[in-house]
């Protein structure tokens, strides 16, 4: 690689490093934190190290509720949605947000739980903290199988 090249390299990383610098929290705290920049990336911070991880299936972080969601139940506020490398961006505001019922159970175990018996809805319990989930549509969750099934593979639950 010639000298001009890898001059060229660094000073771009270092930019692209610097665009990022002032939105990542200082992680004084373990838990998940918004990135400022990008809606659809968050900071995961454990014994004061940031990481930064993207909201999988095209998701945005939820700030208020500390996990990613369906963006028509994400307000991003002031953070754009721009594309993983920080390109393409856009506001995204939701008017009526959806509310959503709180999972409510301890996490002893990793794994997915009922949330209510024959419910489309289900516990995911993960390192401690239980999030609720949803089946696609059509199907209900099934304890015996720890995953989404139709209501007739489900015992009391047909209809």
């Amino acid at each position: 690689m010639s000298r001009l090249t890898s001059i060229s390299f660094f000073v771009a990383v270092v930019v692209t490093l610097g665009a990022q610098v002032d939105s990542v929290p200082d992680c004084a705290q373990n838990g998940f934190f918004p990135d400022d920049e990008n809606c659809r990336f968050y900071y995961d911070c454990e014994q004061g190290e940031p990481i930064r991880v993207v909201c999988e299936a095209d998701w945005l972080f939820d700030a208020t509720n500390k996990y990613c969601d369906y963006p028509d139940r994400v307000d991003c506020g002031s953070r754009p949605v721009c594309d993983e490398d920080g390109q393409n961006c856009v506001e995204h505001h939701v008017t009526t947000p959806t509310p959503l019922p709180e999972c409510t159970i301890t996490c002893v175990d990793d794994g997915f739980f009922e949330y209510e018996k024959c419910s489309a809805f289900f516990c995911h319990c993960s390192v401690g903290h239980p999030y609720l989930e949803e089946c696609q549509d059509g199907l209900i969750f099934n304890p015996e199988l720890g995953g989404c099934d139709w209501d007739y593979n489900v015992e009391g639950c047909t209809v």
